[in-house]
This record gives C-alpha cells, sequence and structure tokens, in this order.
C-alpha cells in the first residue's frame, strides 16, 4: 500500500486508478446511506476522489490511508447534504412547489403559498449584500466563482455572505414549522 500510495503522490493515474478500483464502491455506499440520494452519492463519491487525488500530499502516515479517504467522504457529504438542501428548497420555490402535495387539494395549494410568502420575507430581511448573494446562487444557480466575477468581489466573501444568509435564514426558518418541514431542520 505504502508504495501505491507514494506513486499516487508522483501523479502516477494507474495507481489512481488502482485506489479509485479498491474504494470506490464502499465510498459510494456510504455515500448512498448519508445522502439517501443516488445522484448525489455519485456526486460525493467523484468529489471525494478528486478531494483526495488534488490533497494526497497532505495524507499523515500516522493514519491510514482509508481513515485519511473517509474523512474527506464524511466532510464532503456533509458540505454536499447541506447544498443540496437548500438548493432543492430554492429551486422547488422557483418552480412553483414547494413540497410533492397534490395541486388539486386546495389546503395544500394554501399552505404551500403562505410558505413560499414566508420564505420571501425570510429572505427580503437579508441585508442586500447578503440577499443579492444567495439569490445569484440558490435561485440562478450560478457557482461561487460565477457570483464573485458578477459582483465583483473575492470568492471568500461570497462564501461568507452565503454561510452569513443560510445562517440566518436557518435561524427564522426553524420558527415557521411548515418550511422547517421541507427542509428537515
Amino acid at each position: 500500500m505504502d508504495e501505491l500510495l507514494q506513486r499516487c503522490k508522483e501523479k502516477d493515474k494507474e495507481a489512481w486508478g488502482l485506489l479509485f478500483e479498491k474504494y470506490h464502491r464502499q465510498i459510494y455506499q456510504t455515500a448512498l446511506i448519508f445522502a439517501g440520494n443516488r445522484t448525489l452519492a455519485e456526486d460525493i463519491t467523484q468529489e471525494a476522489f478528486i478531494r483526495a487525488v488534488t490533497k494526497i500530499n497532505l495524507f499523515n502516515p500516522c493514519y491510514s490511508f482509508e481513515a485519511w479517504l473517509y474523512r474527506i467522504v464524511v466532510n464532503v457529504s456533509r458540505n454536499m447534504i447541506r447544498s443540496h438542501k437548500w438548493t432543492s428548497l430554492f429551486q422547488s420555490f422557483r418552480k412553483g412547489s414547494l413540497n410533492a402535495r397534490d395541486a388539486y387539494d386546495p389546503f395544500a395549494v394554501l399552505e404551500e403559498d403562505e410558505q413560499k410568502k414566508i420564505l420571501r420575507a425570510i429572505i427580503n430581511e437579508l441585508p442586500y449584500k447578503v440577499r443579492e448573494v444567495i439569490v445569484l446562487r440558490y435561485f440562478n444557480g450560478f457557482a461561487q466563482d460565477e457570483v464573485a466575477a458578477i459582483l465583483e468581489i473575492p470568492v471568500g466573501t461570497v462564501k461568507s455572505r452565503i454561510n452569513t444568509g443560510l445562517n440566518k435564514m436557518r435561524q427564522k426558518i426553524k420558527m415557521h414549522s411548515s418550511i422547517g418541514e421541507v427542509l428537515k431542520l
């Protein structure tokens, strides 16, 4: 294993292929359990291996490679699942449906309209600079670096504003059980 890892550090694609073959099923299964969604689990698996490839020089041989790799999987899973929840909420808001209720049920439609009003009010309470980042990122689907280019600000500022905005929204959403249930907060 040490020789294989050394080859990986030397950017040997064949060595990475061998590691991928050895671990990808286990990582995918773990990601699937975490995410509960095949597509998201595939994305997590791919992102975990990409991060492992780019950060292999940070691997500390005091720990097992497997433990190091799974630490990456856990971190990637947490980040992608959190992002996926918010993205799903905003996409459903854009498409006109916050949940999978029957569109012919007038009470469900009224409740959904109320949820949209609450969410819109929560977004409108955000400071303008935070709101514009949230809207560009989640409503329009731009990547963080694209948002930074659009607003002509550093990517770190975009990340900070997203974090601030989502934290403020999370606090407000928890007060409204109907939206909190959709997000599972």
